[in-house]
């Protein structure tokens, strides 16, 4: 059975509305026909009845009998008998009754009233039943066949199909754009009239453009990382083999096989920190309360011993201890980081200073040291993975603390800030939410 694409959304939108239209249409026709039908009745009902009431009253006040009228509801008038008027005739200034006739509904919706004027000059009321209202419906049919219906319909076919295709075109397009990102072509982008449109298909091509960009940079940066990591294991992994060859050649040498051991040891530690880094928020990790300021004191006590000729100064602008709910556990290994580096790279017996604030909303903890800071073209770019300026490669660092530290900050919904002290020297700012 062919596949006519009935299911698809183009046509489900089009029916939808095709068969609104339709049934508006029916509805108003069928409302103005019995509208413009009753009122004709009325019309013709109301002449009808002054008739007979002209007549009437010309009997009366010339003294003539009476015509025999047939019994209301029976059969058909017989010879010399006139359909039953249905008629209440009384003078306007007496009250007096001059015909009367009994209805056979008594609501006061189903009457006419009207006065007449005698030859003589006599005021009269008269008070008319109104017909039933009849089924209008073979006049609808047979207004709705002709040429206005159809011109009609023709519109609102055309009216539903230019709805349908404005609403599935776009769709069609976002759909298309996602293939082909899911084809592997990341450069494909929405439409820029989708981009700025402002309806509901505007934010969908917004969202849809913002995850391609968002799946882009995934990508290529799990491709960097790939060749960073591929960089960084080759440079070991020459001196290894170097060492092993002048092994081969001096096995008495013991200075070659400490090169091998010391070589292992950073292999073992970059791969580490590649699987640190690469299943950050993949480890589990509880939310804990305790207090801020003895977790800074205990990385600052860690800190001191590794570098005893450092002075490490807390300041608080607080006389109150600081509570912090999060993940206390990488936000301690963050912050380890973050004084190590402030200690490693800042001369012997300078200060490093360390600010605890609280505001309405965050948590402030600043780190400040006295070394040489970094380019300010290069402050973006410090938490990059791999990324090292000149004073980390003279350190031997591998460029991935600052990238695992930032991802721990992330973690606990907080925001990284580096900048340059005027006086020299780099402020690490981490804000943490209350």
């Amino acid at each position: 059975m062919p596949n006519f694409g009935f299911s698809k959304i183009f046509w489900k939108i089009f029916l939808t509305f095709w068969l609104v239209n339709l049934a508006v249409i029916f509805a108003a026709s069928f409302t103005i026909v019995s509208n413009m039908e009753a009122t004709r009745i009325t019309n013709l009902h109301e002449q009808m009845a002054r008739r007979f009431a002209e007549q009437i009253i010309d009997r009366v006040e010339s003294g003539q009998p009476m015509p025999r009228f047939r019994r209301f509801g029976g059969p058909g008038p017989k010879r010399g008998e006139e359909p039953s008027p249905r008629l209440n005739i009384t003078r306007a200034d007496t009250n007096t009754p001059v015909f009367q006739h009994r209805f056979r509904f008594q609501t006061e919706e189903r009457t006419l009233q009207f006065q007449v004027t005698s030859a003589a000059g006599t005021l009269y009321n008269v008070e008319t039943q109104l017909p039933r209202k009849p089924l209008f419906m073979k006049d609808m049919l047979q207004r709705l066949r002709s040429t206005q219906f159809v011109l009609i319909l023709i519109a609102s076919t055309l009216a539903s199909a230019l709805l349908s295709w404005s609403i599935a075109r776009p769709l069609k397009n976002l759909g298309a754009r996602s293939r082909e990102v899911a084809g592997g072509n990341l450069d494909a982008r929405p439409d820029k009239k989708l981009l700025q449109r402002g309806d509901e298909i505007g934010e969908l091509a917004r969202d849809l453009d913002h995850m391609i960009h968002q799946v882009a940079a995934s990508i290529n940066g799990q491709r960097q990382l790939l060749h960073d990591v591929s960089h960084e294991l080759r440079a070991p992994l020459a001196r290894l083999q170097a060492a092993a060859a002048l092994v081969e050649k001096k096995p008495e040498s013991p200075q070659y096989i400490a090169k091998i051991h010391h070589e292992c040891d950073r292999m073992n530690v970059l791969i580490q920190q590649i699987l640190d880094y690469a299943r950050f928020h993949e480890l589990p990790e509880d939310r804990e309360t305790a207090s801020l300021t003895d977790l800074v004191d205990d990385v600052c006590s860690d800190i001191r011993f590794r570098y005893p000729e450092h002075q490490i100064q807390i300041d608080s602008a607080t006389t109150h201890q600081i509570y912090y709910t999060g993940f206390l556990d990488s936000l301690q290994k963050a912050l380890t980081n973050f004084l190590d580096n402030a200690c490693k790279y800042s001369p012997p017996n300078s200060l490093v200073h360390i600010q605890l604030s609280e505001q309405e909303h965050t948590t402030t903890v600043e780190i400040c040291d006295s070394g040489c800071g970094i380019a300010p073209e290069h402050l973006a770019r410090v938490t990059e993975p791999f990324f090292q300026t000149a004073a980390e490669n003279s350190q031997k660092g591998f460029g991935l603390g600052l990238s695992i530290a930032r991802r721990a900050i992330e973690k606990n919904g907080g925001k990284l800030d580096f900048g340059n002290r005027a006086e020299g020297g780099l402020c690490v700012t981490v804000t943490l939410p209350r």
